[in-house]
């Protein structure tokens, strides 16, 4: 495509007024991962990106807020930087935590309350437990006495042949010294 074609593809574009932007989210992303990360602001109304910022500092994005008055809503992660950035720069703006960090923290949450009561809910299920012998290492609970009886029967009652495929069969290979010849 021309550069003439692209000036009169955007001069006939309809122009049409940003809209105020209420719920946003922000959060890091990598330009180089390891290396180099940035922040990423979207519109969580229509699910698109409003911007990339070349950094994840407080003033940076601030200054982005600042621009940008009509912000109700925030959705940010853990991070004190964003929360700094916020209180600074759009200070009547309320900060959630975004749906990732909710589930995450949520399950954080559940695998705590289930750990404190690890015992109850294992008689509740019938799990027998053994002590461990140091603390945090825990033996796998046995769900059914006799399971593994029960494995060792069925697998004596129908033994298995493995049918020997073409990859499988022994050939010569000089570099194993193998005596035996293929057909």
């Amino acid at each position: 495509m021309s550069g003439d074609t692209l000036l009169r593809l955007i001069r006939s574009a309809r122009w049409e007024a940003p809209e105020a932007l209420r719920v946003i989210g922000i959060d890091e992303w990598a330009w180089k991962r390891g290396q180099t990360y940035g922040t990423i602001l979207c519109d969580l109304e229509k699910g698109r990106v409003l911007d990339l910022l070349p950094d994840r500092e407080a003033g940076t994005v601030s200054a982005w807020l600042k621009r940008h008055p009509g912000v109700a809503v925030i959705a940010r992660d853990r991070a004190t930087v964003f929360a700094r950035a916020i209180r600074d720069g759009a200070p009547r703006a309320t900060q959630a935590a975004d749906r990732w960090h909710l589930l995450h923290n949520l399950g954080d949450a559940l695998r705590a309350a289930v750990g404190r009561h690890r015992g109850a809910v294992s008689a509740a299920g019938g799990i027998e437990r053994s002590r461990p012998e140091q603390p945090g290492l825990h033996k796998v609970p046995v769900c059914h006495p006799g399971i593994d009886e029960l494995r060792n029967e069925r697998r004596q009652a129908a033994p298995r042949a493995m049918p020997r495929s073409a990859s499988c069969r022994p050939t010569a290979c000089p570099r194993a010294g193998s005596p035996v010849k293929s057909a």
